[in-house]
């Protein structure tokens, strides 16, 4: 373990000189621009009619997937969080939690990000600046630096001992997402154009990379920081070397059967890397492998949209898929087979696996509950007292709290072992099921 993680270090070390030498000049808003990556494909189905909608409804009290006209939602009565943090003034839209210690961040609505305890809901410092709501905040490796991501494509990096603003970078263009490196300070972000920004810090030397034709709607680096990989409404999965500027392979259902008709919404990494489980637009996930182009499994899950989505640690692998018609629904990788449907009763925002337990799954919903799912013995954890939707969660690094966050201005924090489970009946069949 300790030769892998050397063996990281010393790549991300070559990607930061590599990245330092390299200089094309000024091309973008000023911006010192190291490298362009252009793919020169453009295939792909062109955007659907409502690609213009913003993700996040600023000005309404619904998100798409919500059914019109089923009257207000009921929200559950009972409140199992030992913490309310309420610093923001509008709907928070994100949260994250520091590798190093009990803090958290979140950012919301407002215009603004709070970094704060979570043991004592105590605020450490508020990020201030941004011009537009803040829908990304994440921490670095070692927790030191905090990246806030503005939807007008305004990234802000903090210094969290301080709390002093360390850097600004501007993608011009509205952001989508944003990720650390796993191991060196590199932020990557997407962007709704289509374009992807990679910066070091605190350097700021930014490389650009073009290869989608419609918006990139996810990303992240690969486990061993080695690539990273994007997913855009163009139905492509695109896999980068950030080290050599070049495209590694462009997964596309034209060329490799991706099986991708509509644009990808969410992807997400293997803990070990190499495989990759993808969702779209219309129900259909994808189990691949984007550094040979194979597509490993593809099955149908849904009608709608795949929101959210997952591979577990351990053997067998399993992948959770979160729908907006709101179920949980639990594959195989290896065989295919459908091992759970779990129901909620709105739609589901997230999925996330435990760090090291193989068979528990957590998910929010719109419904304003956060659950633990044990895959083996049909058991649910159901942690309450949000009155409005939930728009993300995040675990605490020593898996002992849950922080979530949502439309009714709030973070709300659970100690995991205090919530009790309980015997949950498996949904109906997905008629899906091969």
């Amino acid at each position: 373990m300790a030769d892998k993680a050397g063996a990281m270090e010393a790549e991300a070390a070559d990607l930061q000189e590599d990245l330092g030498e390299l200089n094309i000049g000024d091309m973008i808003d000023g911006d010192e621009i190291v490298n362009v990556i252009d793919t020169g494909d453009d295939d792909g189905p062109p955007p659907s009619d409502d690609d213009d909608d913003d993700e996040y409804d600023e000005g309404g009290d619904t998100m798409d997937g919500e059914a019109d006209g089923a009257g207000a939602m009921l929200y559950p009565d009972t409140d199992d969080s030992v913490l309310a943090f309420t610093a923001h003034s509008e709907t928070v839209f994100t949260v994250a939690t520091s590798a190093v210690g009990n803090v958290a961040a979140s950012g919301g609505e407002d215009d603004t990000a709070f970094v704060w305890d979570l043991a004592t809901g105590e605020t450490k410092f508020e990020c201030k600046g941004h011009e537009d709501s803040v829908i990304c905040v994440k921490f670095n490796r070692d927790g030191s630096l905090l990246a806030t991501g503005s939807m007008d494509g305004i990234i802000k990096v903090w210094k969290t001992e301080s709390g002093e603003e360390a850097l600004e970078l501007d993608c011009g263009d509205d952001l989508t997402w944003l990720d650390w490196h796993p191991v060196a300070n590199f932020i990557i972000a997407g962007t709704d154009s289509g374009s992807m920004y990679m910066w070091d810090v605190p350097g700021a030397n930014m490389s650009f990379f073009s290869g989608h034709s419609a918006t990139v709607s996810c990303g992240g680096w690969a486990p061993d920081g080695r690539n990273f990989l994007s997913g855009g409404d163009d139905a492509a999965l695109v896999l980068w070397s950030p080290k050599t500027g070049s495209v590694i392979n462009k997964l596309h259902g034209s060329t490799f059967n991706l099986s991708h008709d509509t644009g990808i919404v969410c992807a997400g990494w293997h803990p070990e890397g190499g495989t990759v489980a993808s969702g779209d637009g219309d129900g259909t996930v994808n189990i691949s492998h984007p550094k040979n182009g194979k597509l490993l499994k593809s099955f149908k899950v849904a009608d709608g949209s795949v929101e959210s989505i997952g591979l577990s640690c351990g053997k067998p692998t399993k992948c959770a898929s979160g729908t907006m018609d709101g179920l949980l629904v639990v594959h195989d990788v290896a065989t295919g087979i459908q091992l759970q449907c779990f129901e909620h009763t709105a739609g589901v925002v997230q999925v996330l696996w435990h760090r090291t337990e193989a068979n528990l799954v957590y998910t929010c919903a719109l419904d304003g509950i956060v659950r633990e799912w044990n895959v083996a013995t049909k058991e649910v954890k159901e942690f309450t007292g949000h009155k409005a939707h939930v728009l993300g969660f995040a675990i605490s690094a020593d898996n002992t709290k849950l922080v979530s966050c949502g439309e009714d201005n709030k973070c709300l924090v659970f100690d995991i072992d205090k919530v009790t489970a309980h015997k949950v009946e498996q949904a109906p069949a997905n008629r899906y099921t091969k």
